[in-house]
């Protein structure tokens, strides 16, 4: 069973012995263009929705080019097959075939030029090191464009398997309670092993923050703007981190963990026993503060536990007619009661594994909460339970909606 991109169509193939010419993008024999601009080759588009512009290549990679930077990166003898699979949003990816074994090439656009493309590869090679969760071995990667693709590239092995998404209903429960107790098993060390953030750079962009807050009501006044009436945002940081900085004293820092938002039941390859094969996507991840780092793991994550199993539809309707609209309810409701099994399973987990793990999650759910509110407080979905939330905070009452925490409402 092989991974999904395999059944997507894809735009021809190439290999070394093909006359297909090697075309690459054209380039200045002199200067490169995006030596100039680093997103070179990236257009923003917002024709449906001015406030969610959505990444376009403006050069088109060939196969080709591919081929000759595996030839510059790995070796000029050795014989290449590439296809084009499929196109993501913000990368191409390519299936590979050299010494009879396969691989995944994923080329990107030049959305955060060299950083995320190193920020991957060290976190793929931090879960390698650190943990047990079956993830993408990088072979070589290109974090420059000075190749003959002319954009960044990562190389990587070919996770085997199927999304859990697609075969969520054949695989046993205990199955899934084994999955969970992997990811539980990395989300333990991940804590364990947490990472330093300055706190001296935290005050420094705080304190821009509220330079720009002043500096937008002068480019921003309202009617009758009064410059001396204006009100002076002081930080409320105090300098004493400024001064250890000069004197060379070590600075406070906070504490955060590894944290991937995206292991989703789309990203979780198994094979036909149910068995976890692999754990893909991990661009962009980030190194959270504790309080928002220590939750439940994208696929188990839901607004509200069903604890009691849903009855089966012929139950509820023996003498009536069961509609496809009944059948679609109950699977939905199926699966929230799993998946509330699940999370109870992961929970042990942590207990047993990481007891700390528990207690940030148990006592700083107040602080996802605030997050919460901040990165919705524009939604228009979102903002009057936010608005009820934020009345509770500030009348010291408790927020009830339905007995769940702002946090996980808002996954509804």
């Amino acid at each position: 069973m092989s991974f999904a991109v395999e059944e997507m169509p894809h735009e021809g193939s190439t290999s070394e012995n093909s006359e297909e010419p090697a075309a690459i993008p054209t380039f200045s024999d002199t200067t490169p263009p995006y030596q100039d601009d680093p997103t070179y080759g990236l257009q923003w588009t917002s024709d449906e929705d001015p406030f969610s512009p959505i990444p376009h290549w403006t050069i088109e990679p060939t196969v080709g080019s591919v081929v000759l930077a595996l030839k510059k990166a790995v070796s000029p003898d050795k014989e290449y097959t590439v296809d084009h699979c499929w196109d993501g949003v913000y990368n191409k990816i390519y299936s590979v075939l050299y010494d009879q074994k396969r691989f995944i090439m994923r080329v990107s656009l030049p959305v955060c030029p060299q950083l995320k493309t190193e920020s991957e590869v060290a976190t793929l090679q931090w879960i390698y090191d650190n943990t047990n969760l079956p993830v993408p071995r990088v072979q070589c990667y290109d974090s420059s464009r000075s190749n003959p693709i002319g954009f960044e590239w990562i190389l990587m092995d070919r996770m085997e398997g199927v999304p859990l998404s697609q075969c969520w209903h054949s695989v046993t429960q205990d199955c899934k309670v084994r999955i969970v107790k992997q990811v539980a098993a990395y989300a333990a060390v991940a804590f364990e092993r947490q990472f330093r953030a300055h706190r001296g750079i935290i005050a420094r962009m705080l304190n821009l923050i509220n330079r720009l807050q002043t500096l937008g009501d002068k480019f921003f006044p309202a009617p009758n703007f009064n410059p001396e009436q204006h009100l002076n945002r002081e930080d409320d940081i105090s300098s004493d981190e400024d001064e250890a900085a000069a004197s060379g004293i070590e600075k406070p820092h906070e504490s955060t963990m590894l944290w991937n938002d995206n292991i989703s039941l789309d990203n979780i390859l198994v094979d036909e026993q149910g068995v976890l094969r692999g754990i893909i996507d991990w661009e962009c991840v980030s190194c959270l503060p504790l309080y928002e780092a220590c939750q439940f793991p994208a696929f188990l994550q839901q607004a509200r536990d069903r604890l009691a199993e849903p009855p089966t539809p012929y139950r509820v309707n023996r003498t009536q007619h069961v509609t496809n609209q009944s059948l679609r309810e109950y699977e939905i409701e199926l699966r929230q009661h799993h998946v509330s099994m699940l999370r109870k399973e992961f929970f042990v987990e942590m207990k047993d594994r990481c007891p700390q793990w528990v207690r940030v999650f148990r006592y700083q759910a107040d602080l996802r909460d605030y997050e919460a509110a901040v990165q919705n407080c524009d939604n228009e979905f979102a903002y009057e339970m936010v608005e009820r939330w934020a009345t509770s905070v500030e009348e010291g009452s408790a927020f009830d909606e339905g007995h769940g925490r702002l946090h996980e409402l808002l996954m509804d």
